[in-house]
């Protein structure tokens, strides 16, 4: 859907200073305490603690508060819908360049490589766990179908030692977003 202009400066920058102001206060408290001898670990923890800042921070509608007009609420759900979408994919990337070894697998990818993987795995789930829901009538069986996915995306990413709230959130956002006559009864399932 379009956005007002100017809405992607203000979803960087709601991302961006508070991953900023986290990461910074985190290295330079890592390295007072000495967990942070290697700069390069230093900066990987601060970044990781960085992002989980930014994307646990209030949605921008709660912070101003409810005492917008319905337009401009609206236009504030959608910064932080995008707010979402920008720190995810933030960590998939930082976990894909950092990507530590699993054990028993002996093949290894630079971190472009372990970008397409994710990408490539969330879309293809994504995919299949929308032909299966297809088939279903009955609002439990796509509740149910949709755990049990959720449960599966989450145990294949974690052998791959990827992250799996990446990969269901990129599977999630793929499956809400194919076209479908069961859009609402797929909306009322992801809800509950």
């Amino acid at each position: 859907d379009r956005v007002a202009r100017g809405t992607g400066t203000v979803v960087i920058l709601l991302t961006g200073f508070p991953f900023l102001a986290i990461a910074t206060t985190s290295a330079m408290l890592l390295w007072l305490v000495g967990l942070g001898p290697d700069p390069l670990s230093l900066a990987r923890d601060a970044c990781l603690l960085g992002l989980a800042g930014a994307l646990s921070a209030p949605p921008l509608e709660r912070v101003i508060g409810q005492q917008m007009s319905p337009r401009a609420l609206e236009l504030a759900r959608a910064v932080g819908h995008l707010d979402d979408v920008v720190g995810v994919i933030a960590l998939a990337c930082l976990a894909a360049f950092l990507h530590a070894r699993a054990p028993g697998v002996d093949w290894q990818l630079p971190g472009v490589g372990w970008v397409f993987v994710t990408f490539g795995m969330a879309v293809a789930i994504g995919l299949v766990v929308y032909a299966v829901l297809r088939g279903t009538d009955s609002s439990a069986e796509k509740i149910s179908l949709l755990l049990g996915s959720v449960a599966l995306t989450a145990g294949l990413a974690g052998f791959l030692s990827l992250s799996p709230l990446v990969i269901c959130f990129l599977a999630g956002v793929l499956l809400r977003n194919l076209p479908g006559a069961d859009k609402a009864q797929l909306a009322e399932s992801f809800h509950r």
